[in-house]
């Protein structure tokens, strides 16, 4: 269970995470920050951004409401570290080209698996290009430019847990000297070992894998319980319907947020506001990941990926059989997927494997940057009919929360 948060107004940071909107948010806010540079006032913004700095991101193309969150970036100056041409590098007026994983150091690139814990590291192969910096680099040089490189080492510190190994005060490390302090500290060995071997790990078991600590956290052996009421929810919504009254807020759906901050289950949670609205909307849209592209933008410009035929270059709006029959839509039909903030055009996929009140259609298809190859830009880009609604609890976006009409082209 999440540590109640200090619900701050006005808010710090641009992606209003730990302010009264997202008492419990974290970087999953990430769509709002676009809409915040919009209009920074409305949300009570201290100040007024001037530039960003995108890493590992690409949101003009992978978020939703998707060509309002291009306003945003008209109104700033915007820097790019990328591998590759995005959306998000159209618009950057400066962009600084970073190091693919078979080019970088990198600490721990693995995922856990249930039964064992792994520390990894990754080494470069080559430098195909020759470029003389990555990300961790860049970052490292801009907070020595800007006279902050003390507070940079503490907050990596910090962020990373380090404990016996820490970044220093004073000095400047290459991506290779900061993936040895995270190995040196994590693995608590020498950080030979990780040249040679790449990785260390060990066997977890059930105990200690889904158990380690649950006793002592629920008063004791033999004395389990189950919260059903999370009440510090409660004193979440008096923290924002105060500072909603105290500061005469007029964009905050006071309402929206007395439900979300429910600390029990609700009927009314399965029904959420955007479904109630959009009555002249009668289906779901839903979103899904394909297996031939991930969410990096490097995968769609994979020649080896789209060249294993027609299935991995395009994705497909999938429909009920029964449904596109009563809206006289057949399989390979060109279709429209219209909700209240977009359009979308496909291909109609007819399947009985999906609800005849819903459809579905998978990410990463349709890119538009003219940094692209062609065959990258086939498919549907269905973001831009996607509807924008944060959770106000976690502030993750829930991209199930829109309600669309099919129609043919």
């Amino acid at each position: 269970m999440q540590p109640l948060l200090v619900g701050l107004y006005p808010p710090k940071r641009v992606d209003l995470a730990m302010s009264a909107y997202f008492q419990h948010g974290h970087h999953d806010v990430c769509q709002q920050v676009q809409y915040t540079v919009n209009d920074p006032k409305a949300y009570g913004l201290g100040y007024t951004p001037e530039m960003q700095i995108f890493f590992g991101t690409n949101r003009p193309f992978s978020t939703s409401d998707a060509l309002k969150q291009l306003d945003g970036l008209k109104k700033t100056y915007n820097v790019v570290i990328d591998i590759v041409n995005t959306e998000t590098c159209q618009f950057a007026d400066l962009v600084l080209p970073d190091l693919t994983y078979l080019e970088a150091w990198h600490f721990a690139p693995t995922r856990w698996t249930p039964n064992r814990k792994h520390t990894a590291i990754r080494q470069p192969l080559t430098n195909a290009y020759n470029i003389p910096h990555d990300a961790m680099s860049i970052l490292w040089e801009l907070a020595k430019r800007l006279g902050i490189r003390d507070a940079y080492a503490e907050n990596l510190n910090k962020t990373w847990g380090t404990k016996d190994k820490l970044f220093e005060k004073g000095r400047d490390y290459t991506p290779r000297e900061m993936v040895e302090v995270l190995w040196e500290d994590k693995a608590h060995k020498p950080f030979q070992y990780a040249l040679d071997h790449g990785f260390t790990g060990k066997k977890v078991d059930t105990k200690d894998r889904y158990l380690s600590g649950l006793e002592s956290k629920m008063k004791g052996a033999g004395k389990p319980r189950m919260k059903f009421y999370v009440d510090q929810l409660v004193e979440s919504y008096n923290k924002v319907e105060k500072t909603v009254k105290a500061n005469n807020i007029s964009n905050i759906d006071l309402a929206g947020y007395k439900l979300a901050y429910s600390p029990i289950p609700l009927k009314d949670h399965a029904f959420p506001t955007p479904h109630r609205e959009a009555k002249d909307f009668p289906l779901y849209l839903i979103t899904h990941k394909r297996m031939y592209r991930n969410q990096a933008g490097n995968t769609a410009q994979n020649p080896i990926l789209n060249a294993l035929g027609a299935d991995t270059q395009e994705n497909t709006i999938a429909v009920n059989t029964d449904m596109a029959r009563q809206l006289g839509i057949k399989d390979g039909d060109t279709v429209v997927v219209e909700s209240r903030v977009g359009k979308a055009r496909g291909k109609a996929k007819l399947t009985q494997g999906i609800r005849p009140d819903t459809i579905a259609v998978s990410y990463h298809y349709g890119h538009w940057s003219l940094g692209f190859p062609e065959y990258a830009k086939k498919g549907t880009w269905i973001n831009q009919a996607m509807e924008l609604h944060p959770d106000k609890v976690s502030g993750m976006n829930s991209f199930n929360d829109t309600k669309v009409k099919l129609y043919k082209a």
